[in-house]
């Protein structure tokens, strides 16, 4: 059984996230702000579908999901960005909406624009039975 390896840095980019009125800290707070969504290797066994779920503040500002993917030895990966809402489950993703969808690639970048307050799920498809691919 061949293992395959996909380097995945995925960022959440949160632009100038509002602070609540009265909050004294609002001095030392960064305009800018980032949240690892997903990093480092991750194993999707053959025909199955690892997911990452997160949640974008309501006071976060012009908030962006921005990454890069490898997969090695020329194997590939589909990629997609579900909207929480209305999706029963992010392994039925027939019925969400999806808002960034990579076909089997070997590689790839992602950078969509995301609402504030929405939940969000980062999908990655090992579309062949046969073999693991490690993300």
């Amino acid at each position: 059984m061949i293992n395959n390896l996909i380097i995945i840095g995925i960022l959440l980019l949160l632009a100038s996230i509002g602070l609540q009125e009265g909050n004294n800290t609002a001095s030392s707070q960064s305009p800018h702000q980032s949240i690892d969504v997903a990093s480092g290797e991750i194993v999707t066994e053959g025909g199955a579908v690892t997911y990452y779920t997160f949640i974008i503040p309501e006071a976060a500002v012009d908030p962006r999901l921005i990454g890069h993917y490898e997969v090695a030895d020329g194997q590939t990966v589909r990629v997609q960005v579900l909207e929480q809402e209305g999706c029963p489950s992010p392994l039925s993703s027939s019925d969400c909406t999806s808002i960034y969808s990579a076909p089997n690639k070997d590689r790839g970048d992602v950078n969509v624009g995301l609402t504030p307050g929405k939940t969000y799920y980062l999908e990655f498809h090992n579309d062949a039975f046969e073999s693991p691919k490690t993300t």
